[in-house]
């Protein structure tokens, strides 16, 4: 099913619905048409369904244009043992999985689907009295045992009962899942396991069954080894169909040919020799054609058509049969995706010999293990390693080392980088591994499993090497504030077990400083308790020590934390009795830690915690209370404003209060409005300066009490945007869990770039702050229920806590929500305190490099407002006016941007040229 859709500008909230009524999908359009897409597998015996299109709980008016239902025919990827497997089937190390990602383009569909008689909603089946899902497991050979792993998400009532069968006609029970028991490893029985296939069934039982499935995994050890291999799914619609006497299959996708080709067969019936031609047209490209034999009647030929892309991404493959005389006999369109992992676009060549190559490549790319070496380029010169930044700036760069053999890194060392004049730069080079987190459970459809570069680990010497696979080594450079512009060279020594390299490095310095503190607003999470836990510190020493670790790494990333005074307070207790009770608060300990963070490191936001002010999310709410009185009641309101008002003005008197915002209620929907609303008024009226944060959409009920509204990206435009800060308001956005692609996220398994788009994107829209919930979401206490902790390093999912998520339950974030920082490796492998700073990652590095983008246009505005106030001639300052609008080549909008950090690079050296033309 394909269909246009947009909402107006103005519409907020709900989502729209589409598809057949028992295989719904939502999605959120944004105000610009977009075309939607999504597979759906209709369960038996739907033959009264009906397609429709609408709107669930949200404002405003939804569009729809050129809706289509069309039949497409999967073809998956075939391997030389017989193996065929589908997106989501791979085997790894002997063992075959299933891991089924719901959602996205495919919906309920996906190879293994057998028969069903099931609804489905987005992202999960609804199982009702009756209501079934079969799945097919085939591997030559077959499995020597099986593990099933089902999550049950929602229950109200009833029953999953699970069963398995090698033929379908004797079922054995695998078992039984309901409120008590919603998810857990269920062993499938032997005698299920007697042939090459294996059918698993989910079938809901009892009167008042209703519940949801949204997990669905399966792994199991093979009776005979087969080389390791990744399923993956193509799907082929048909749009001028082959005469009779022509028949055109599409048997399967040859995995072997490099990039993966398409297999067309083609019989013939006709009564004379046919000569035809095949043609290809990828990714809106050249038409090119393929020779055939002739066809003779009754014969058969096999075409094998190329996927090929130039970047990642989803692409459509147009293909054809034309004889002599450019009749067209066939015709066809293939949708297939080029996955993050096989990008092309990245990469310098620098040398090879026998035994390694090795490349470089922006900070921007993430690098997977199987990426081949660039191109030699033409007389074999390799480019020198560049690096270009401001005085106060860090910026980086990807030593890209492949091995053809396995061997170590012995060591690494820079030369004295040197002007023209012999000059040493003073900067600071600094070196770490970029380490590999695998992913299983891909976040979203865009996406596949993969190991995916994240952690970025100090590096520690000699460093294993691994044969035919990338090891990136990534070099970090800060420019002091006193080095002097111009550009400096030096030489990279590697000396490996494979050979001793001189690689030529140049970085230039721009004739400018960034600001030390940042004029885009931030506010990020930081668990003192998820990093006290994996530290295994023990004391008030050790937890201080630590937190000024991450506290300094979050400077140093140009992020404001939450909170810089988790163990420095601001003191209050309440002294006297009845009326004259009164607040007495202690700024000591407080104002220290203020003095440092806020003036020192220019932290430049603090959330300001309301003790007795109540709170919740959309999923529960509570009222507060001071002194036994409940929020609400005129004793609360006077305790409240007394000693609330004497914190406003503290803060104001030492100049904070700018910095500081309250944060108390997150995520409301229309039935919490009324509560938000009266916190928000008892707010006001104890600290009217104090500014009141809402992770909300504007909506006209809260209008007039929200100082700053956080909404998520996908909610504003440049008119909503302006309209708020017209009206004296503060615009920020927030991403977490949500949205998924084509959105910016903080997913692991999404392009590098994107982080550092968020900045920009946040100038292009005129939005004064980013806000994440977490940067050390390592574990869930769902997931991993008490005394059991995940490990981020082998495990890149974030999963579901809180919400009534019971112990044992599963839900899934998305890979690294909430998780920018990681324990350190030595915490990880002993139970003693760990004193160590945490590890970054490569998503928090390029955020870092977005938050410095930012200084780049709030500095050039700033000299155009000043060219403009002396009355400068309008050619000074037009150029760099035009220069302070994002290209769209880079972002359109919030759905459309490059994934290529080479375009970014680009514009921010003109920014930085007409600084430096534009002068202090």
């Amino acid at each position: 099913m394909s269909f246009w859709a947009r909402r107006e500008t103005n519409a907020t909230g709900g989502c729209v619905i589409s598809g057949p009524s028992l295989v719904n999908r939502d999605i959120i359009p944004d105000a610009t048409w977009q075309q939607y897409q999504s597979l759906v597998a209709i369960p038996k015996h739907g033959t009264n369904d009906y397609l429709r299109l609408g709107h669930w709980e949200g404002r405003g008016t939804a569009y729809f244009d050129d809706v289509r239902l069309t039949p497409v025919w999967p073809v998956h990827a075939a391997f030389a043992s017989g193996l065929v497997l589908g997106k989501g089937e791979s085997v790894e190390e002997g063992v075959y999985h299933c891991r089924l990602h719901f959602g996205g383009e495919e919906a309920n569909y996906s190879r293994v689907l057998h028969e069903h008689q099931c609804g489905f909603n987005t992202t999960r089946w609804n199982f009702g009295p009756g209501a079934y899902v079969i799945y097919r497991h085939h591997v030559p050979g077959g499995f020597r045992a099986a593990k099933l792993n089902v999550n049950v998400n929602y229950h109200t009532g009833g029953r999953l009962q699970v069963e398995a069968s090698p033929n379908r006609q004797q079922w054995l029970p695998v078992g039984t899942l309901d409120a008590e028991r919603r998810s857990g490893e269920l062993e499938i029985p032997a005698a299920a396991l007697s042939g090459d296939t294996l059918f698993i069934r989910l079938q809901g039982e009892g009167a008042n069954c209703n519940l949801q499935v949204n997990q669905y995994e399966l792994a199991a050890p093979l009776r005979q080894p087969l080389p390791d291999a990744r399923g993956t799914s193509v799907f082929v619609e048909p749009s001028e169909p082959a005469p009779a006497e022509l028949k055109v299959e599409f048997p399967s996708l040859d995995t072997t040919a490099m990039p993966p080709a398409l297999v067309m067969r083609i019989h013939y019936q006709g009564t004379q020799r046919l000569n035809l031609r095949a043609v290809l047209s990828v990714a809106g490209g050249r038409e090119e054609s393929l020779a055939m034999p002739v066809l003779v009647p009754g014969g058969s030929q096999v075409v094998r058509l190329p996927l090929g892309a130039p970047q990642p991404g989803n692409h459509v493959a147009t293909l054809g049969l034309v004889d002599a005389r450019q009749r067209r006999w066939f015709s066809a369109s293939a949708e297939f995706k080029t996955g993050l992992l096989a990008d092309s676009r990245p990469g310098y060549w620098l040398a090879e010999n026998n035994s390694m190559g090795l490349w470089w490549c922006e900070s921007g790319w993430k690098i997977s293990r199987e990426r081949a070496l660039p191109v030699r380029p033409a007389g074999g010169k390799a480019n020198p390693v560049s690096l270009a930044a401001a005085r106060g700036e860090y910026e980086a760069a990807q030593l890209v080392l492949r091995p053809n053999v396995a061997g170590e890194v012995r060591s690494l060392r820079t030369s004295p980088l040197l002007n023209s004049r012999g000059q040493p730069l003073k900067a600071r080079l600094e070196w770490m591994e970029v380490a590999y987190v695998r992913v299983t459970r891909p976040t979203d459809s865009t996406c596949e499993p993969g190991w995916y570069p994240d952690p970025l680990p100090p590096l520690s010497l000699p460093l294993r090497l691994q044969a035919q696979g990338n090891q990136p080594l990534w070099l970090n450079c800060y420019i002091e504030p006193e080095a002097q512009s111009g550009e400096y060279r030096g030489e990279i020594t590697l000396e490996t077990s494979l050979g001793t390299w001189k690689v030529p490095l140049r970085i230039t310095v721009y004739g400018f400083t960034l600001p030390p503190e940042s004029h885009l607003r931030s506010a990020f999470g930081l668990g003192t308790g998820t990093i006290n836990r994996y530290h295994h510190l023990t004391n008030a020493e050790q937890r201080m020590l630590v937190y000024q670790m991450y506290l300094t790494n979050f400077a140093q990333h140009r992020i404001a934390p939450y909170s810089f005074f988790a163990y420095s307070p601001i003191q209050m207790r309440f002294t006297g009795a009845g009326a004259e009770k009164r607040a007495e608060i202690d700024f000591s300990a407080f104002e220290k830690a203020a003095r440092q963070w806020l003036d020192g490191q220019h932290f430049n936001s603090f959330l300001l915690p309301l003790r007795g002010m109540g709170g919740g999310t959309f999923h529960s709410r509570y009222l507060g209370d001071l002194e036994g009185f409940k929020e609400g009641t005129p004793e609360h309101a006077r305790l409240f404003k007394d000693y609330l008002g004497q914190v406003e003005r503290y803060l104001k008197e030492k100049g904070w209060l700018a910095k500081a915002y309250t944060y108390w209620f997150d995520e409301p929907e229309p039935k919490d409005y009324e509560f938000v609303i009266e916190g928000m008024k008892r707010i006001k009226a104890a600290a009217p300066g104090l500014k009141r944060m809402l992770t909300e959409q504007p909506e006209p009920e809260l209008l007039g009490h929200v100082d700053i509204w956080c909404g998520l990206t996908p909610e504003w435009t440049p008119e909503k945007v302006a309209a708020r800060r017209a009206a004296g308001e503060e615009v920020w956005w927030y991403i977490c869990c949500a949205p998924h692609a084509p959105y910016i996220t903080e997913f692991i398994d999404h392009p590098g770039l994107e982080l550092r788009l968020w900045p920009w994107q946040s100038w292009q829209y005129g939005v004064q702050g980013i806000l994440v919930w977490e940067t050390v979401y390592w574990t869930s206490s769902a997931a991993f229920p008490s005394p059991r902790q995940q490990n981020p390093w082998e495990d890149p999912m974030s999963y579901v806590s809180g919400y009534d998520f019971k112990p044992g339950q599963i839900g899934y974030w998305g890979n690294g929500d909430g998780r920018f920082l990681y324990p350190p490796r030595a915490a990880m492998a002993t139970p003693q305190a760990c004193l160590e700073p945490p590890v970054t990652s490569l998503r928090w590095e390029n955020l870092r490099d977005g938050m410095e983008d930012y200084e780049y246009f709030w500095l050039l505005q700033q000299r155009v407002e000043r060219e403009k106030q002396r009355g400068s001639s309008p050619a000074r300052w037009r150029e760099a006016e035009a220069l302070l609008r994002v290209p769209e080549a880079i972002s359109r909008d919030t759905r459309s941007f490059t994934t290529d950090p080479r375009l970014v690079l680009a514009h921010r050296e003109k920014l930085a040229r007409m600084i430096e033309k534009l002068g202090d």
